[in-house]
């Protein structure tokens, strides 16, 4: 992901006009330099979406290379769009443009009104957005940090995958934020406090049929292994015609993890040695116990 800074954009009446010119002639730049690559352009609200695409109307008409572009993209269902935030939601291209529009008005007022992005669901706005692009994306991810996830899974399939995880003694966190992206569910580290030990992807039947999702979530494993993530599979379909199955699958993977994990061995041994000096202090106090009543009884005789 790359970020123009654009020094003299000004934020007046819902549009940044510098801003929506220097995004017009980046579109050029990438026509002339990127015949083949698809785009797509999304602004952060409805008015910016109109100035830009007013401005890149009148370049297009008169641009050979442009009006090539679009022939060729049109053809292969990929046409070059021009949308806000809120009307992005199925489309995808190789890369995506995003005009960030919000910023300082004339007299270098910022205030923080982000349109739809202040809203109880803006994180999933965003998150939609920066996963539009199935070419250019995050190397490195635009969390450091995974978030805290919500409260619960968002649908049965999830839910169920998650119970079965807690009635094992994990303990889980769904749609973890990270990367930009969310995680079905993760499951945190038994020994590290604040750290997942594994992200679990709950795929469902129709998966299979999207070749598009399939090469976009390729590319999203990659960015969260690069990120030092584990992910495990587990699809729908087989889950509910073979559950027995798939949860010895994915538990054998967890004990994996933490068979040939440092610090899992260390809180193991830790565990083990308090369990044992317990047992050994249970069965001091039952022979205590035993010396007292037998005390009790040769007295009493």
């Amino acid at each position: 992901m790359k970020h123009h800074f654009v020094p003299d954009g000004v934020f007046e009446n819902g549009r940044n006009p510098r801003e929506a010119a220097v995004v017009v002639e980046a579109v050029l730049e990438h026509i002339r330099r990127h015949p083949d690559e698809s785009l797509g352009v999304v602004t952060l609200n409805f008015e910016q979406r109109e100035l830009v695409e007013e401005l890149l109307d009148s370049k297009l008409r008169d641009d050979p290379a442009a009006i090539a572009y679009q022939e060729k993209m049109t053809g292969g269902l990929e046409s070059l769009f021009i949308k806000n935030l809120e009307n992005v939601q199925g489309d995808e291209r190789d890369v995506i443009f995003i005009s960030t529009t919000y910023g300082a008005d004339v007299r270098g007022n910022q205030y923080q009104r982000f349109g739809p992005i202040n809203g109880p669901s803006g994180h999933r706005r965003l998150n939609v957005l920066f996963t539009r692009s199935k070419k250019r994306t995050a190397r490195t991810g635009i969390l450091q940090q995974a978030d805290d996830g919500v409260d619960l899974p968002i649908n049965d399939f999830e839910l169920s995958v998650g119970t079965v995880l807690k009635e094992n003694g994990y303990e889980i966190v769904p749609q973890v934020g990270v990367a930009g992206f969310f995680i079905d569910l993760g499951v945190k580290h038994p020994a590290k406090a604040g750290t997942f030990l594994l992200g679990i992807e709950c795929d469902g039947a129709s998966y299979h049929s999207g070749r598009s999702a399939r090469d976009r979530d390729r590319l999203r494993q990659e960015i969260l292994e690069n990120l030092r993530w584990k992910i495990h599979r587990v699809w729908s379909t087989d889950w509910f015609k073979g559950r027995d199955g798939e949860i010895k699958k994915m538990l054998r993977h967890i004990d994996s993890l933490l068979e040939h994990d440092p610090a899992y061995k260390v809180h193991k041994e830790k565990a083990n040695r308090i369990e044992r000096l317990r047992q050994q202090f249970a069965q001091q106090v039952f022979r205590s116990r035993r010396i007292r009543e037998r005390g009790c009884d040769f007295r009493i005789a």
